[in-house]
């Protein structure tokens, strides 16, 4: 047998063997794959499929740590008046405050909590003339979380929506565009 013709013998074998062999989280490579799906071709798409790969044939390298900063956001929807509260120890102690801001800044009586929030940032946003609000999904970013609200408010009807309120659950101090140091 010529050496090419070696060379492919061992990499067909090698590849039996990786395809075969279990990795220490108990799937092979195979499985792998196929949990992992490849969305695109970009660096991004690229990355996200590396680190499905690795966690799926190693496991998480280790536990997340809990929640240790929360944030809450409260909404009247008959006045559409927000309270908010960031920066807190427990989700009890944010989701209070931010209903008593709310309560506190508005005579109606429906303050309800629409989001909370640990360790990320979020936003509010709300159209008045149809009464309409939606809060982000928790973002790593404050700039994701604020297109994010707009985006579901747009979806949930509203024609003018604009972002009520957004911050940060991150134990930094924030201050608004105003200059205004954000409530904790």
């Amino acid at each position: 047998m010529k050496f090419a013709a070696w060379i492919k013998v061992v990499v067909f074998l090698g590849v039996i063997l990786l395809v075969s062999v279990k990795s220490s989280s108990g799937a092979t490579q195979a499985e792998c794959v196929q949990r992992c799906s490849l969305n695109g071709n970009d660096s991004v798409s690229g990355a996200i499929y590396a680190t499905c790969m690795s966690m799926c044939m190693n496991g998480p390298s280790q536990p997340p740590p809990p929640p240790d900063v929360w944030g809450a956001i409260a909404v009247s929807p008959s006045t559409l008046t927000e309270g908010h509260a960031w920066n807190f120890k427990s989700e009890q102690d944010a989701s209070k405050r931010a209903l008593k801001e709310c309560q506190g800044a508005t005579k109606a009586a429906d303050c309800k909590i629409v989001v909370t929030v640990a360790d990320v940032c979020v936003s509010l946003a709300a159209s008045k003339p149809e009464k309409v609000y939606a809060g982000s999904s928790p973002s790593p970013g404050i700039t994701f979380a604020n297109n994010n609200a707009m985006l579901h408010c747009q979806r949930a009807g509203g024609r003018s929506c604009a972002v009520l309120t957004s911050f940060c659950a991150d134990g930094i101090r924030h201050e608004a565009r105003d200059g205004r140091v954000l409530r904790r």
